[in-house]
């Protein structure tokens, strides 16, 4: 292989050890606040309709989604 190749790849190894775990725990704290806060829009979305007494729990549940 080539020598600037095997350089690169010797300093690729730290550089994902100490940032490449950083930038995991971001993604992975990104996607759980992701689930969270669409758990929390879906319930103010249910709180904010206003039922329909006329209608069917089918229509409603379309409805809200």
């Amino acid at each position: 292989m080539d020598k600037t190749f095997i350089d690169w790849l010797q300093n690729l190894s730290p550089w994902l050890l100490s940032h490449g775990i950083k930038i995991t725990i971001i993604i992975i704290g990104a996607l759980i606040l992701n689930k969270i806060i669409l758990k929390l829009i879906n319930r103010i979305v249910q709180f904010a309709v206003i039922v329909d007494e006329r209608a069917s729990k089918e229509a409603e549940k379309k409805k809200i989604h």
